[in-house]
């Protein structure tokens, strides 16, 4: 029962102190402290976490311990209670929809594979995905985020 709370209060801290910091949300952010301020490390460290520990810390959270919780109590539809908590975590609402859909895809890939590393990649592979589209648009010069 402690999860819940816990997971959303820990994305609305980390939320809040980064707006804090004067740095508003939006996924074209990143691409942009990257493009202007970003040297070789400040990219690896990018693509690190998002291409690998993202998928690697997000996956074993929602698709192993949260589902997992949720099932443990009976929840009805545990898939959509952690892809909830996960669309949620994000701080993008423009966004929520899509990110309920990938939590979903994500843990019925899990379940069908019965390996947690299936969901591993396919996040990795969104992330990077997204990551470069945002780039890309990004040096076009066409408005994100």
């Amino acid at each position: 029962a402690w999860i819940f709370p816990s997971v959303t209060l820990l994305g609305s801290l980390l939320r809040a102190a980064w707006e804090a910091l004067g740095h508003p949300l939006s996924e074209g952010l990143l691409v942009k402290v990257l493009v202007e301020n970003g040297g070789a490390a400040v990219w690896l460290t990018v693509v690190v976490s998002a291409v690998i520990v993202a998928p690697l810390s997000e996956e074993v959270l929602f698709r192993r311990i949260l589902h997992d919780v949720c099932a443990d109590f009976g929840l009805p539809l545990p898939a959509l209670w952690s892809a909830v908590v996960f669309a949620s975590i994000h701080g993008q609402p423009e966004q929520f929809p899509g990110l309920v859909l990938l939590g979903v895809a994500l843990q019925w890939l899990r379940t069908r594979t019965g390996s947690l590393w299936a969901s591993v990649l396919l996040h990795a592979f969104f992330n990077a995905a997204a990551l470069g589209v945002m780039l890309v648009m990004f040096l076009l010069g066409e408005p994100f985020g």
